[in-house]
């Protein structure tokens, strides 16, 4: 009698826990597409410099988000597929940029790393950064951990969508 109870809490336990994973799995991903300008006075660059203005251009079609960040002068075009596999994001002239990107719940995640290239004095970063939507989706922060060597800084930066202009018929 108390082994098929524990038996059937077990079985249970099983369930709740499968039902967990797969409603963390199937959680609703947020849709970044949009025009996102930075929002300097509400964002917090740490020990970073902060730019005077940066943009992000986004187009998210399916699992794959096409990518052009602005700063200044430097535009940097890169797609992500968030599947969990090592990518290049951009090659530099002294290190190239990798990354692993994965949803954690409605969370996007990039786990990467800034690699010197072999002839490169440049130093090795790893940082993780996690993009998330506010419920209006109006607001996209980003909350960035930054490492090299025993060095760490952490920014979390706010880009405000810019609204969309109706077409003109």
């Amino acid at each position: 009698h108390y082994m098929v109870r524990i038996q059937s809490l077990a079985i249970f336990l099983i369930i709740i826990s499968a039902a967990f994973a797969f409603s963390q799995q199937n959680a609703v991903r947020p849709n970044f597409t949009g025009i996102w300008n930075l929002d300097k006075e509400k964002s917090d660059f740490g020990v970073m410099p902060a730019p005077d203005a940066a943009r992000y251009l986004i187009r998210h079609l399916g699992a794959k988000l096409e990518m052009q960040y602005e700063e200044g002068t430097h535009v940097t075009r890169t797609d992500i597929i968030p599947d969990g596999q090592e990518h290049v994001l951009e090659t530099m002239p002294e290190s190239e940029n990798l990354a692993r990107v994965y949803w954690s719940g409605t969370t996007l995640v990039f786990d990467g790393r800034i690699r010197p290239l072999a002839s490169s004095q440049a130093p090795a970063v790893k940082y993780t950064s996690r993009w998330s939507l506010s419920p209006d989706k109006k607001v996209l922060t980003i909350d960035r951990l930054i490492t090299s060597g025993q060095e760490s800084a952490h920014e979390t930066v706010l880009f405000n969508r810019e609204p969309v202009k109706a077409k003109a018929q």
